[in-house]
């Protein structure tokens, strides 16, 4: 499972994106704002740091990946990754900056139950507790089997819909009911991919890839080389060649040398560290030592709102760890 915090939600459908009312089963026509644009590196580092010590993950790193390469369609994975990235590096008082940009509040609680309180969802890991206004993304809270769920007023159950579970390319978007509520993808053709196999994927040749992303993402991670200055990627199955400062505006194509002596591409800063996949944390003092697209920075804990740095917890602390 990719998330931890994030599993709570993301698989029961707290954030499904789903079809409304009628029996065509049709994508929405004009799906909330996407992404806010090229990341600036400075504020992706910032806010990869503050996430991965307050949301429990894989790490920073994960999330200054998502940031970076991932387009995301559910709400909730762009309020993480997208659209609250400016608001999360300008915050100076800890792990409070992610309810305060997110709306999203995660905390222990040892009496934790699921459920729906009005209009907020609240699901539980044990004692972690994550609570979510569905009401702030234009939602309602749905319950079902245990888990609430952000869904579109109106939106079908996947028993209710025609083929039930089964997963399909829908007016050129994935479409898929993995959770109780049907979600739905991107339109692929708006970034010049075509949908296949519930998935966005890359028109130009086949490729081999390390994993299929889930239906409502894709990203821009399998690097094949670069190109008149342009990155070949693999997606999904499909080769696509996208401008590198389409995803921050420092970025340009790099190629850097393994240990074993395989050559990977990728968008990014330079080639001083593994980008976009390094997992591994350390700490300089009270900094965290991020690999921020290939270059190394550094992020004080202290002008975030923590006291120091921890990497056994994680990132900064004091943390949820």
């Amino acid at each position: 499972m990719r998330y931890l915090a994030l599993a709570i939600l993301v698989p029961f459908g707290v954030f499904a994106f789903a079809a409304c009312g009628d029996d065509s089963h049709q994508p929405p026509a004009n799906p909330p704002p996407g992404d806010a644009g090229p990341a600036d590196p400075g504020q992706a580092a910032r806010a990869a740091v503050l996430l991965g010590s307050c949301v429990p993950d894989d790490g920073v790193h994960r999330y200054l990946s998502d940031i970076y390469y991932a387009h995301i369609e559910d709400p909730f994975g762009r309020t993480l990754f997208k659209d609250n990235v400016a608001c999360l590096a300008t915050k100076n008082n800890g792990c409070q900056a992610v309810s305060e940009c997110t709306g999203i509040v995660i905390d222990i609680a040892n009496d934790c139950q699921p459920g729906c309180d009005g209009q907020r969802a609240t699901n539980c890991d044990d004692q972690l507790r994550v609570r979510v206004d569905c009401a702030r993304y234009g939602m309602e809270c749905r319950f079902q089997d245990r888990a609430a769920a952000c869904a579109l007023p109106g939106a079908k159950s996947c028993s209710e819909l025609d083929g039930g579970e089964n997963p399909a390319c829908v007016d050129g978007r994935p479409r898929d009911c993995d959770s109780y509520v049907e979600e739905f993808g991107p339109k692929c053709a708006d970034f010049a991919l075509t949908c296949s196999n519930r998935r966005c994927a890359g028109t130009e040749g086949a490729c081999e890839y390390g994993f299929l992303s889930d239906p409502q993402r894709f990203e821009y991670t399998e690097g094949v080389e670069c190109t008149n200055g342009m990155l070949k990627t693999c997606v999904n199955g499909g080769l696509a060649t996208i401008a590198c400062s389409s995803l921050s505006p420092d970025f340009t194509c790099q190629q850097r040398v393994l240990d074993g002596g395989k050559t990977i591409a990728y968008c990014g800063l330079g080639a001083a560290c593994d980008a976009p996949r390094r997992q591994n944390l350390t700490c300089e003092g009270d900094s965290v030592v991020v690999c921020n697209a290939g270059r190394i920075d550094k992020v004080d804990c202290k002008s975030l709102g923590f006291t120091g740095c921890d990497a056994r917890l994680g990132g900064c602390v004091p943390n949820l760890e």
